[in-house]
């Protein structure tokens, strides 16, 4: 027989891996995996939040806009509450912006509609888990002032008269999730105040 041509160089009695170095090397391999892996995550919630609040700012901005143009143009305050605002357009059509918490909602979550002709949503994620110091059942809510700039509670036709300016404002949340608010990673939260909005088309008492 003649032997095989080749490297047969010995092997040093300590060449290879130990079995403590191999178990170090994966335990250092599987914690580089598991930190990528909540890396990617945290990216991911924080795309998905970015992206939550820019739909609730998109609807608050719109709904702003629309009270915006109702109020500077109406003739006429016909109700008045921390929650509801009726009023009369120069074409002599009511319009009413109402907030309510539909039965079901997901989340539990509020609305602001406006009737004119026909409901339209203006809002849907108002967060009802929220509340202010002045309101305390909701975390929406009108607020009115005299020509002087005091906050105002409109509770006869009287003080109806008195109101110069209207704002706005409430808390918007937000997720694309089937998990309870709680303890969603990606929920979004929005606190949206408008600015004070004139009744321009109107006189007021002194």
């Amino acid at each position: 027989m003649f032997p095989i041509k080749g490297n047969n160089r010995p092997v040093a009695p300590g060449a290879g891996f130990s079995l403590l170095e191999l178990m170090v090397g994966m335990g250092l391999s599987f914690t580089i995996v598991v930190a990528t892996l909540a890396a990617y995550a945290f990216i991911g919630r924080n795309f998905t939040r970015m992206a939550n609040t820019q739909r609730v700012e998109a609807s608050s901005r719109r709904a702003f806009a629309q009270l915006a143009k109702d109020v500077n143009s109406a003739t006429k305050i016909t109700s008045a509450t921390t929650t509801t605002l009726g009023l009369t357009l120069p074409s002599g059509k009511a319009v009413t912006y109402t907030y309510s918490v539909p039965s079901g909602t997901a989340y539990n979550r509020g609305t602001l509609i406006r009737r004119e002709d026909a409901d339209v949503t203006l809002v849907s994620n108002i967060d009802t888990t929220v509340k202010t110091s002045t309101n305390p059942q909701t975390s929406f809510q009108f607020n009115y002032f005299d020509p002087s700039g005091n906050l105002i509670l409109p509770s006869s036709a009287s003080a109806l008269a008195c109101i110069k300016e209207i704002e706005l404002t409430f808390f918007s949340a937000y997720t694309s999730d089937k998990q309870t608010s709680a303890d969603n990673l990606k929920k979004s939260s929005y606190a949206a105040v408008s600015p004070r909005l004139a009744l321009n088309n109107r006189s007021f008492l002194p």
